[in-house]
């Protein structure tokens, strides 16, 4: 109320001002009784010149200008002497355009400017209208931006108590939750800092969801939340984004029956640095999310760590987003990710669940620096991925370390793919995809490629490096004399049926890769024409690093 009541007092005094110039000016008189002008009045005053009108600030005289005033007659130049037959007449308005451009080269400075009309006393102190309408503004803001910085306050709340003090919070308060249990669940409608205290705990009523945030520019840190409904079907979650923008979660311990932290509509909003751990106890399909987006854009997704939930990351119809250094274990899949587009995912890991990073029906990705480990069906998987790139990732001891079904125009580079089952695995029309400057190496099939398009395995005179090549390189460029074969029929035997494993290493599997290469035509789109002798620094140095840290 204070700040209203202060908004309105310089509103009011900004458009006093305007409307009656004698207050900036002490030399203007208050006029006659019939309210004509008298000598000395200064103001706005228009004419009707060609058509055009114009107006001005300036002061009426009779003849003798004010002092620290000129008197400029029209057509006359700077030095014309007082008193000419072109004084202003009494009732006249003088004025100059309206129209900015040219009131500008009316005025290019306050000093006093010649004006191509009658009679007319500029003061050299008045500044133009647009000018001190754009000051008066400027100086509401700021007057405005100190205010509420200056009443924003931070309250206390003991256990209880936080319903009542977000009905008593100002936009920009802060709410410090003491030690203890604070039953929900709670909506938070207004832009408010929730902070946690060090053994603060929110915990719902076990149905619905436990934390709902309803406003924008609302913040939710170092604080633990848990307690929500357990029906997947309603989308119980533990912290609900419902719509809105500019929102942050950050630090928090989320304890999960059904989704963690839902994001459902609205955009730009922050998930950093919270732990989501699910109800291992749960049969996986009957758990939740860790952290679900669903038709938002523009969020970042950061630091996050997810465990013991259905998927960590899912997004569906979420596009441009960023997701960056999270990590997921004893999940189904890392990250899993429909009908979304353009978003970026970076230097996440994700290990020991069913599978790492699954891409589905989507495009124009980038999938960069991840680390996929120990999953037991795949490590990356596209299907129906279109012109996305993949690059610099360390895919190592899933099932299938590249899984691509169905996918189109992708780019594969500088991956390493190390000990999986099948290294790359490629199938149901896949086609016009690119693989080039890649590490395959002890994998017990390197590429299966069954019933696929035509894929490119090099690009620019590149191939990949295979750790099981076994031709030369005499002249001595780093890339092999000989093509590479990506796939006998031994290998996709035991690709597709990993029972025929058995028989790995035997006189059976040496006849039929001799055989094979009786038939074999390195013409063939299953062969890579430019293999690489070693593998490119770059990967290398990466691969290892990023192996060091696990």
């Amino acid at each position: 109320m204070v700040r209203l009541r202060l908004f309105l007092t310089l509103r009011a005094a900004c458009v006093s001002k305007r409307a009656n110039p004698s207050r900036a000016c002490p030399e203007r008189s208050r006029g006659n009784s019939n309210g004509a002008a008298t000598h000395g009045d200064i103001g706005v005053y228009t004419i009707r010149k060609n058509g055009l009108e114009h107006f001005a600030r300036c002061c009426k005289s009779s003849g003798e200008a004010p002092k620290g005033r000129k008197i400029l007659a029209h057509g006359a130049s700077r030095g014309k002497a007082k008193g000419s037959q072109d004084k202003p007449r009494r009732g006249e308005r003088h004025s100059v355009y309206r129209n900015k451009r040219n009131a500008l080269a009316q005025y290019p400075n306050r000093s006093g400017t010649f004006i191509p009309y009658r009679s007319t006393v500029i003061p050299s102190h008045v500044p133009s209208v647009v000018e001190g309408r754009a000051r008066d503004l400027l100086f509401l803001l700021v007057v405005v931006v100190f205010a509420v910085a200056a009443s924003a306050a931070e309250r206390l709340v003991s256990p209880g108590e936080l319903e009542i003090a977000l009905a008593e919070a100002r936009p920009g308060d802060t709410l410090r939750l003491s030690a203890g249990v604070h039953p929900g669940p709670i909506t938070v409608s207004k832009p408010v800092h929730l902070i946690g205290n060090p053994g603060a705990v929110l915990e719902g009523n076990g149905q619905g969801s436990a934390l709902i945030l309803s406003s924008d520019d609302v913040r939710v840190s170092n604080l633990k939340v848990r307690g929500s409904g357990a029906d997947l079907s309603q989308d119980d979650a533990v912290i609900l984004l419902y719509d809105v923008r500019n929102a942050t979660v950050e630090q928090c311990e989320v304890e999960a029956r059904a989704f963690g932290i839902y994001i459902r509509g609205g955009g730009n909003n922050r998930v950093i640095g919270n732990v989501v751990r699910g109800d291992p106890s749960l049969e996986r399909s009957r758990r939740g999310n860790g952290i679900h987006l669903w038709k938002t854009r523009n969020n970042e997704i950061l630091n996050n760590k997810v465990e013991s939930v259905r998927d960590g990351l899912y997004f569906s119809f979420a596009h441009d987003n960023q997701i960056r250094g999270n990590e997921g274990s004893r999940l189904r899949y890392g990250i899993h990710y429909m009908y979304s587009e353009r978003n970026t995912l970076i230097g996440n890991r994700f290990s020991d669940s069913i599978g790492g990073i699954t891409l589905m029906f989507s495009r124009g990705n980038r999938v960069e620096e991840n680390l996929v480990v120990r999953n037991r069906d795949f490590g990356i998987l596209g299907l129906f991925l279109e012109r996305s790139v993949l690059i610099r990732n360390q895919v190592a001891e899933n099932g299938r370390g590249l899984f691509v079904e169905d996918s189109h125009r992708n780019q594969f580079s500088a991956n390493r793919v190390q000990r999986n089952g099948v290294g790359a695995y490629i199938t149901a029309g896949s086609e016009a995809n690119v693989f080039s400057s890649n590490r395959f190496e002890g994998n017990l099939v390197q590429v299966y490629h069954g019933h696929a398009g035509v894929n490119a395995w090099s690009q620019a005179g590149r191939g990949n490096f295979w750790g099981d090549y076994s031709g030369f390189d005499w002249n001595g460029d780093g890339i092999g004399d000989t093509p590479y074969r990506l796939q006998t029929t031994a290998s996709a035997l035991m690709a597709r049926y990993p029972v025929a494993r058995w028989f790995w290493m035997t006189p059976i599997v040496a006849l039929l890769d001799w055989w094979d290469s009786l038939l074999a035509k390195s013409t063939s789109s299953l062969f890579d024409p430019a293999p690489l002798i070693r593998p490119t620094e770059q990967t290398d140095q990466l691969a290892e690093s990023a192996f060091g840290s696990l």
